[in-house]
């Protein structure tokens, strides 16, 4: 299975975080906010599909690929946990450790906003520039 989540630019995207990554569906970003590499985002954790949400709690892997214009920017695997809360409002966050929270979407992660090439980071601080983040799954 696969589904996408929408996801604009924005001109205080530093991209530079080195455990993690995360989007929002907040429209606002702080240059604080270094790990953050997209805004209005189209889903929070608690709108992902029920499907992957088990998934997750199976502790399985998962593939994300960044993509823009129908090129795939990066791509890596995360793993689900069974202690996630999926419940997250506004963010979704991936990351290279194992700890959780109720915004953790992926854990153990193969890429995190550091290794993000930075023509791209340089690209989507546009806020007119919109790309996807695609997830997939068996």
């Amino acid at each position: 299975m696969k589904f996408i989540i929408e996801v604009k630019g924005h001109p205080n995207i530093i991209g530079r975080h080195k455990s993690t990554w995360q989007i929002t569906k907040d429209p606002h970003l702080t240059i604080k906010g270094d790990c953050i590499i997209g805004v209005s985002a189209s889903k929070g954790a608690i709108d992902l599909p029920f499907e992957f949400k088990q998934h997750l709690k199976e502790e399985k892997w998962y593939l994300v690929s960044i993509e823009i214009d129908d090129n795939s920017i990066i791509s890596g695997r995360f793993k689900g946990n069974n202690q996630m809360k999926l419940s997250s409002i506004d963010d979704m966050v991936f990351r290279k450790s194992e700890f959780v929270c109720d915004r953790t979407i992926g854990i153990s992660g193969e890429f995190v906003a550091k290794d993000i090439p930075r023509d791209f980071i340089r690209r989507i601080k546009n806020m007119d520039v919109n790309f996807k983040i695609c997830i997939s799954f068996d």
